[in-house]
């Protein structure tokens, strides 16, 4: 593929827009009358409702930080008791208010009521084009629903934005999809990379598109932007912005849960339950922004950018000094703390291939001997997976497994231990056997890999490896 560098602020690396000052997502109710099959979050009982002047002295508060922009979201926000009470305050404090809907609860009456409040915006929720797969995703009876609500908010002359998530089953032809929302007069279509949280990651094999198309999904979308047919944007695609200047949370954006508590980032909040011990309702905005979570994440965020994978060299020429007689590298494998700090710790997978003809440089350059695992792109001699035969891993209760990562992700141990039996009659056990079979059918389907770096449900590995990209 060729080195393409779009220059365009219609796209964000981020799966948030930002602001010329601090937008603020606020999940103002967790109430939702869907339960979709990506959603990173479950529907459920509210805290009580605070009284209504609370959440304006929050709106007061935003404001005095610095706030324009407010997006309200949920749960479901049309659920929400104040909700047009809130549109209607922060729209007299100057504050830009959006809103995302499923789309389901749009009618006559609450159409007019957001256009009477002055909401901004309206983003609806828009998946596919064909009435079963959009069914499938969000539940039956939500496609027409949606449908119908997105007539009326154009009826009504409201902003209109469609909100659309790149999946299986629309990532081949998302062109239908605008020509779709192009028919139904939207103002705008934004498409976003699914995140693995939630719902999603549940449903990962149903929803996620292989990750090797990412790049050609991404030029199909730069294309479609570029068609101006209708206004087309997308998120989470960084490979396509030479400007994204990094993570904006915990700075630019910032998430409100229900209880009126702060996170840096929503998806964070999500994975890490990263939020201020403070709330909305009892101090104010700009105070909570000092609290630990938000200095803590600042913190974090900026040695992965600053210190990470683009300067490799720097690392070398370090333990150069240092008299090393090796270093070897390896690309993360998403278990234990690297899993639930991913954001932190993984670079994007979109530059694999570039830090692995860094690594490769690097060993050739034999300042010192260099060396590195799982980029097997650039291992023509990789014969597969050596667990199980040529490796094995031994706990510390003398239990053998066939690799120390599936040991991990499976707890795929022998039944007898090395203190107690003969380390070549504890190779005979189920669980070694058994891994060689499966290795052997994933083998079989997907050719060679890491299965460690594979999709793993129920004890199956069921997917080729990810980072064999040839």
């Amino acid at each position: 593929m060729e080195d393409t560098k779009i220059k365009s602020g219609n796209f964000s690396p981020c799966l948030s827009s930002t602001s010329k000052k601090i937008r603020v997502i606020w999940g103002i109710t967790n109430k939702c009358n869907l339960k979709c099959k990506h959603c990173a979050i479950t529907s459920k009982e509210s805290s009580a409702l605070q009284d209504i002047e609370k959440y304006f002295k929050a709106l007061e508060s935003m404001e005095e930080a610095g706030v324009d922009t407010v997006y309200l979201s949920g749960g479901e926000p049309l659920l929400f008791d104040y909700v047009y009470d809130l549109i209607k305050y922060g729209k007299r404090l100057g504050i830009e208010i959006t809103i995302g809907t499923n789309g389901t609860l749009l009618n006559e009456r609450s159409v007019k009521k957001l256009k009477n409040a002055n909401v901004d915006r309206v983003f609806v929720s828009l998946d596919h084009w064909e009435k079963e797969k959009h069914d499938w995703l969000r539940g039956n009876g939500t496609f027409e629903k949606t449908i119908n609500g997105i007539k009326l908010l154009k009826k009504y002359e409201v902003y209109t934005r469609i909100d659309s998530i790149v999946w299986k089953e629309n990532y081949r032809e998302l062109e239908k999809l605008v020509d779709f929302c192009k028919k139904l007069k939207a103002d705008e279509i934004i498409f976003a990379w699914p995140v693995k949280v939630g719902s999603a990651l549940k449903n990962y094999d149903y929803i996620f598109p292989p990750e090797e198309e990412y790049l050609k999904i991404g030029e199909k979308l730069e294309s479609l932007r570029k068609s101006k047919s209708i206004k087309v944007s997308y998120h989470r695609f960084r490979y396509f912005d030479e400007n994204a200047k990094g993570c904006p949370g915990g700075r630019k954006i910032f998430y409100i849960n229900a209880e009126g508590r702060v996170s840096p980032c929503f998806w964070l909040s999500t994975m890490l339950n990263l939020f201020t011990k403070g709330n909305i309702f009892e101090e104010k905005f700009y105070s909570l922004l000092e609290d630990y979570s938000i200095q803590e994440f600042r913190k974090i965020e900026e040695i992965v950018w600053k210190e990470n994978y683009r300067e490799l060299e720097k690392l070398v020429d370090f333990c150069k000094k240092l008299k090393a007689d090796e270093i070897i590298f390896a690309w993360p494998v998403k278990v234990g703390s690297a899993l639930k700090n991913y954001d932190y710790i993984f670079p994007p997978e979109e530059e694999y291939l570039k830090i692995g003809e860094k690594l490769e440089s690097l060993r050739k350059s034999k300042s010192i001997k260099v060396s590195y695992h799982r980029f097997r792109y650039f291992d023509e001699n990789a014969k597969g997976c050596p667990g199980g035969r040529k490796i094995f891993y031994i706990n510390a209760e003398g239990r053998v497994s066939p690799c120390f990562w599936l040991s991990t992700m499976l707890n795929l141990f022998t039944k007898g231990n090395i203190f107690e039996e003969k380390f070549y009659s504890l190779l005979e056990d189920y669980s070694i056997q058994e891994f060689r079979k499966i290795e052997e059918r994933r083998h079989e389907k997907f050719g060679p890999g890491c299965p460690a770096v594979c999709k793993i449900y129920n004890k199956t590995i069921y997917s080729k490896d990810p980072l064999l990209l040839k």
